[in-house]
């Protein structure tokens, strides 16, 4: 999986509201349906595309999914 389509799953799974509004870029505390159930959700979607969980710590450190998608570090596939 590359680093477009993790993003696409993200936003699909945590179902948010408009998420033909949020891009890569997006500021994680602006958007409204970002909440603790959202960071379960991706937290889980690590471990079952990549069968890795970053801390959560870190997720709750991330501004932007750009910083999300980084914690993925190289298992992206080209």
């Amino acid at each position: 999986m590359n680093r477009e389509e993790f993003f696409k799953l993200i936003k699909n799974k945590c179902a948010f509201e408009n998420s033909d509004n949020i891009h890569i870029n997006s500021i994680l505390e602006d958007i409204e349906d970002w909440d603790s159930l959202a960071v379960i959700n991706v937290l889980s979607i690590f471990k079952s595309v990549f069968n890795f969980m970053p801390q959560t710590e870190q997720l709750k450190s991330c501004k932007t999914f750009e910083d999300i998608l980084n914690l993925a570090g190289d298992k992206y596939e080209e």
